[in-house]
């Protein structure tokens, strides 16, 4: 594998030429964001919606040649399981509409031959199409489902799929006739030579032949009909048949790779939810080897209340439990189940230096500390530095997020890291949600108390739109993880989860989301998993109780009357289909919208 990506069983590659084909590809998927570069060739991977197939997409450019040889690198790098290359061609048969979809049952290089004083003798090359592929193209074919939203062809009609050969070569044809008349060279020869050709486009034999000498693999070229290679071309193209013909060989090949089974008989249909289209950072900093830990020395002390803690530069006074928070699984002291891994986490008071990172004496002092070196516990060393580095370049973007603060190692084997903890007018640390809402509120709660609540929330939703605009998401919302300032507003403690790469099974389970379940890919956690974790927050305190996992009850079963649109605010926040959550901005805006109307009935 080039550059040590690694194999992924799930993996389809979908290729395009043009950036038209390439939007209409990329449209079709969830959770995009940068892929590897291979040998300097851009990729991106996404989501196929509802289904555990991660898609690969590149863009080739024009011509067989270059095709060919990205393909193979592409190939190479990521192992697929298919390979596909979608776009558009010209249309070499009257009954093909401008909109139709030729699946190439096999693909012809047809300028190969010789030249002699009798005439061009042409000899052909061709690869046929990967079997199961056209059997499950032909499948989607026979139920019409994939065309039913698609835009009608030049003909009025719902596109139509045709089973045929392409003809791939190196000109781009777009004339029926030559000057002095007589049919066009490149038409004579494929009228000769490969008369049952439906289609010419200029980079499928490049595509073939590669997917062919990697082991056979699992190729299929599928092109929209976007004109008619007779001199129409502009015509067509100003009437944006490019991009209806891309779009609609995308939806074909994507209703095919949902169709598509694993080598051991399983299908490929998994229930996962929908995720926008929307990037999250993924980190892939270097972590230490595991052969580059010394022996592991004695384990840090126990973290408990009053006890000092030293780095090389400061040094603590422990706070410890905090009203209870103790519980909460980010503070304290816990334990990776093989042992490999120590967490510390305490609201602590900085001693020395006295000065420096804010006014506030107070910090959210954690510790990283590292017993073996499993791939896990060397992954969690990175991830505070990694939140440090985020924090120096979005803390000054919303007063909402902690600034930087402070990181240190401790030899090989621990990290440090501790941020501003905001200070109340009396001294004492501000209070987290758990304090002031959670742990000292009776619920279900009063009107007022839900007008002020939902302020609060609202302006947190904003903090939240400033991360995912940067390409970041928090991932881990809990009472314990917001504090309140003394005029009301809500901060983030951390960040969260957002120094570690995304991985089912993350993030607490009362508030977690549905697609940080086991079962769902990881690439479908992202900034909607924050939407749906800060609304279940704001119903477990309104309420008492969390959200149901699947069908959460309405408000108004557990507060009794509330307006319609506080409703509608969180039924959608907590929608199980991350695709029909609304963005952080726009669900703090209706909860903005919803408070007003709960103030009108105040």
């Amino acid at each position: 594998m080039v550059s040590g990506i690694e194999a992924d069983v799930r993996t389809v590659v979908v290729l395009t030429a043009l950036p038209v084909e390439y939007r209409a590809v990329r449209a079709g998927l969830v959770s995009v964001r940068r892929g590897p570069r291979v040998q300097g060739t851009v990729t991106e991977e996404g989501w196929l919606n509802g289904t555990p197939w991660k898609v690969v997409l590149a863009q080739l450019g024009e011509g067989n040649h270059g095709a060919a040889a990205l393909t193979e690198r592409i190939v190479q790098a990521f192992g697929p399981y298919a390979l596909f290359l979608v776009g558009v061609a010209g249309g070499l048969k009257p009954d093909l509409a401008l909109g139709d979809v030729v699946v190439g049952t096999k693909v012809y290089q047809y300028h190969g031959g010789k030249e002699t004083a009798a005439g061009f003798a042409a000899r052909p090359e061709a690869w046929p199409a990967h079997h199961e592929l056209v059997q499950l193209a032909r499948l989607v074919d026979v139920s019409g489902e994939w065309a039913r939203k698609l835009p009608r062809t030049s003909a009025g009609r719902p596109a139509a799929v045709h089973f045929k050969p392409i003809a791939a070569g190196e000109v781009l044809l777009d004339a029926e006739y030559a000057e002095n008349g007589e049919t066009s060279p490149v038409r004579q020869r494929l009228g000769l030579h490969y008369q049952d050709a439906a289609a010419i486009e200029m980079e499928g034999a490049g595509v073939a032949h590669a997917g062919h000498l990697n082991d056979g693999l699992r190729t299929l070229v599928v092109r929209g009909i976007s004109d008619r290679a007779d001199g129409g071309k502009k015509r067509s193209d100003d009437d944006n048949w490019q991009a209806v013909a891309a779009r609609n060989a995308a939806a074909l090949a994507f209703s095919v790779i949902r169709e598509l089974r694993h080598d051991d008989g399983t299908p490929a249909e998994a229930p996962a939810p929908v995720l926008p289209a929307q990037r999250i950072v993924t980190y892939r900093s270097e972590t230490p080897s595991p052969r580059s830990l010394p022996p592991a020395d004695a384990p840090a002390a126990p973290w408990g209340s009053g006890q000092e803690f030293l780095t090389r530069e400061c040094r603590y006074l422990l706070h410890g439990e905090r009203n209870g928070e103790r519980n909460d699984e980010q503070n304290g002291e816990r334990a990776a189940p093989d042992h490999s891994l120590i967490q510390r986490a305490a609201v602590a008071r900085r001693l020395e230096p006295a000065t420096g990172m804010s006014g506030s004496p107070f910090v959210w002092l954690r510790q990283t500390e590292v017993r073996f070196g499993t791939p896990d516990a060397l992954a969690a060393l990175t991830a505070l530095r990694r939140e440090h580095d985020l924090l120096g370049r979005l803390h000054r973007r919303s007063r909402g997020l902690p600034a930087q603060g402070r990181f240190e190692t401790i030899g090989n084997r621990r990290a440090v890291l501790a941020l501003p903890w905001p200070a109340s007018r009396k001294g004492d640390p501000c209070p987290t949600l758990h304090t002031t809402w959670a742990a000292n509120r009776p619920t279900p709660l009063r009107r007022t108390d839900l007008v002020d609540l939902l302020h609060r929330v609202a302006g947190l939703y904003d903090v939240l739109d400033v991360l995912h605009r940067s390409g970041v998401a928090h991932r881990c919302l809990t009472p314990s993880g917001v504090i309140e300032l003394d005029d009301g507003r809500l901060v983030l403690r951390d960040l969260g989860l957002a120094g570690h790469d995304p991985r089912p099974g993350e993030g607490p389970p009362p508030y977690r989301a549905p697609e940080q379940w086991l079962g769902h890919p990881p690439g479908l956690i992202g900034p909607a998993t924050d939407v749906y974790q800060l609304a279940a927050l704001t119903y477990r305190l309104a309420t008492g109780h969390p959200p149901e996992s699947r069908a959460p009850l309405p408000l108004r079963a557990r507060l009794g009357p509330v307006p319609d649109s506080l409703e509608r605010a969180l039924h959608t926040a907590l929608d199980q289909d991350p695709g029909g959550r609304p963005g952080a901005r726009e669900t703090g805006r209706a909860l903005r919208s919803a408070r007003e109307d709960l103030l009108g009935d105040v």
